[in-house]
């Protein structure tokens, strides 16, 4: 490398030791050759400096490879471990850096592709999404005018439907008022009905209360035949109640005669026949007894008359 700046530096001085010859001299060539050999003894002065550098650095360079050396012997084992370990951490790092570095481009490509993958993907969903866009701008378009049609039959429908009320109603208004005329002629009906049970409850009343009429007459009649019937019975009871009576003498004259006939045939003792022939006498007396109680009777006879 220094070698290489050295000599590009002396062309460099002698081209630039030539060109000052070859404008002042009137003869080109012999400023040509001036220049060169300037150029030349300037080269060579440098070049002899560019040695004498080249010899201190080589002499330097020595010292500091004996340095090394000397550093590197005094290390010893470690040293030389250390430098391996190093060698071999740089070989490893060297490899690993490849490897991350393939890794790196192979990423890079793959990145670029995924980006050319991705960007058709881009391209074709923004395609896709107008295309989309589109069909819904149609739909949208398409509802549009269905909700317009369907709107118009709702409208349709809804005038028919006030029209078909509007008949209906005056259907219904033609029913209500028949009804009404209907509801009259039944009501004078049932008010010719009325009158008529009205007429007939008034005759059933007048029959009703002739009927009453003769019953009281019947009744009245029956009330008389009753009447006479028991003053029949109370005279038959009047009769029946002498007829008792008779047969209360009867028996008390019976009596006498049994007490005369006792007392003929029995003589000593008649002290005790006595008083037993007293006793058949009140008994016949009580058993020859009317049966018929004529208060009572007579208040059943007050409480039937009218």
């Amino acid at each position: 490398m220094h070698l290489a700046r050295l000599v590009s530096s002396c062309s460099l001085l002698l081209l630039l030791g030539a060109l000052p010859g070859w404008a002042a001299s009137d003869d080109p060539i012999e400023k040509v050759i001036e220049g060169i050999n300037r150029g030349l003894s300037n080269a060579e002065r440098e070049v002899g400096k560019a040695l004498e550098g080249i010899n201190n650095g080589i002499t330097h360079a020595g010292r500091e490879v004996e340095k090394v050396f000397n550093g590197l012997s005094n290390m010893g084992s470690q040293a030389g471990k250390e430098l391996d370990k190093g060698v071999q951490g740089l070989n490893h790092g060297m490899d690993k850096a490849g490897r991350e570095a393939d890794k790196a481009v192979q990423g890079f490509h793959t990145g670029v592709n995924q980006a050319g993958k991705e960007a058709d993907k881009a391209v074709q969903g923004f395609h896709t999404g107008v295309n989309q866009a589109g069909k819904e701008a149609d739909k949208a378009v398409q509802g549009f005018h269905t909700g317009v049609n369907q709107a118009g039959k709702e409208a349709d429908k809804a005038v028919q439907g006030f029209h078909t009320g509007v008949n209906q109603a005056g259907k219904e208004a033609g029913q209500f008022g028949q009804g009404v005329h209907h509801t009259l002629e039944q009501a004078g009906r049932e008010a010719d009905k009325a009158v008529q049970g009205f007429h007939t409850g008034v005759n059933q009343a007048g029959k009703e209360a002739e009927k009453l009429g003769q019953g009281v007459n019947h009744a009245a009649d029956q009330a008389g035949k009753e009447v006479e019937k028991l003053g029949q019975g109370a005279h038959h009871a009047a009769g029946q109640a002498g007829k008792e009576q008779q047969n209360v003498h009867n028996g008390v004259n019976q009596a006498s005669k049994e007490q005369l006939l006792n007392g003929n045939h029995h003589g000593g003792s008649s002290g005790h026949q006595g008083g037993a022939a007293t006793t058949p006498l009140a008994s016949g007396a009580s058993v020859n007894t009317p049966f018929i109680n004529l208060p009572t009777l007579w208040r059943g006879i007050a409480n039937i008359m009218p």
